[in-house]
């Protein structure tokens, strides 16, 4: 089998193309809900605000599909 160096740039540019497209489509996903449960205050010295079900099930996808 003969591999032209034409076929390598190809296939390297294709790769780099759907490369350059999964990060665009990671930095324009946002999280469309409320990412915290209740209204924190600010001043309490006390746990970090809980998240809610729905964002970390959209952090877990997005984890997920970074891994692609």
């Amino acid at each position: 089998m003969n591999i032209n160096p034409m076929h390598i740039n190809t296939i390297g540019l294709f790769f780099d193309i759907a490369g350059a497209w999964l990060v665009a489509c990671e930095v324009v996903s946002r999280f469309h809900g409320e990412k915290t449960r209740g209204n924190p205050d600010l001043y309490a010295l006390g746990d970090p605000p809980l998240e809610t079900e729905e964002y970390k099930q959209w952090e877990n996808k997005k984890y997920i599909l970074m891994w692609f």
